[in-house]
């Protein structure tokens, strides 16, 4: 059977519970050498407490969003979305920037790599490589959003290539075809390839950057045929179900797991304001 050589991903303490299922997760139903997850600074030590004594197949390796990202790039990033009212989005950057860094650490063992949403637990095993060499298995969704692509097209002067979305909570990834990514980043100027990418992004816009959308346009792009996409039934916003089970986790996963082959707890400010809607409208 064939194994990913990593699993990377992000996290931060107010998902820390969630994060932990999704390890156990991953390890039950996903083969992996490696999962890798990158946190704040500030939540390292907890990270450290929390995960360490999980039980797992793979290697857990823990790293600081410091350690990964140049002070001189966050410094850009910060000062960027504050000229434009849109600190809030800071971590929702940081975090994708992350898991691209430790995708391209990665990415020179060869073989295969995973971008994982650390708030998304797998219920039940999934599978990702096909029977073809070069060939890879991913989850999709149908949401689009202009500014990804108006971001992709100013990089890389790709457009949409595909009907679906490659936003599903995760990407898989040929490290081989992730280094051509890199290698055309790298080439937009002598910053280095992550700076290039950080710089070339509109922080003016509420999100103007999918790391989902960006590998998977780039990779399918020059690799016709490289995904295919997957009907599988998953569910984004559990989270609701989360607040209704008294954030009993467990009782989510058993109640989802019939249905749905991975669950996201997204605490996200659109999950809450569709609760609140939905209460309200009950009312009315």
């Amino acid at each position: 059977n064939k194994s990913f050589e990593s699993v990377v991903g992000c996290a931060a303490r107010n998902d820390f519970r969630v994060v932990k299922y999704a390890l156990l997760g991953i390890n039950s139903y996903i083969d992996t050498r490696k999962i890798i997850i990158s946190v704040p600074d500030e939540d390292y030590n907890l990270a450290l407490t929390e995960f360490s004594l999980l039980k797992l197949k793979a290697e857990l390796i823990i790293k600081k969003d410091s350690d990964i990202i140049n002070k001189k790039d966050r410094v850009f990033i910060k000062k960027s979305l504050k000229k434009f009212n849109n600190c809030r989005m800071y971590g929702w950057y940081i975090q994708q920037f992350a898991k691209l860094a430790m995708l391209e650490l990665e990415s020179k063992s060869g073989g295969c790599s995973l971008i994982w949403d650390m708030d998304t637990i797998p219920l039940r095993p999934l599978c990702f490589f096909s029977n073809k060499d070069d060939v890879l298995n991913c989850f999709y969704s149908t949401s689009y959003h202009e500014e990804y692509f108006n971001t992709i097209r100013k990089i890389f002067g790709l457009e949409k290539v595909t009907v679906n979305s490659f936003i599903g909570q995760s990407l898989p990834v040929s490290n081989r075809y992730y280094l051509e990514f890199i290698n055309e980043l790298e080439g937009l100027d002598s910053k280095g390839w992550l700076s290039n990418l950080i710089l070339s992004i509109n922080y003016k816009a509420a999100a103007a950057f999918s790391e989902y959308e960006t590998i998977g346009t780039y990779i399918e792009s020059k690799h016709p045929g490289a995904y295919v996409f997957v009907d599988t039934n998953w569910k984004r916003d559990a989270y609701r179900e989360f607040i209704k089970a008294h954030r009993n986790i467990e009782r989510v996963m058993n109640k989802m797991k019939p249905y749905y082959a991975f669950i996201a707890i997204e605490k996200t400010e659109r999950s809450l304001m569709r609760m609140i809607i939905r209460k309200i409208w009950r009312f009315l």
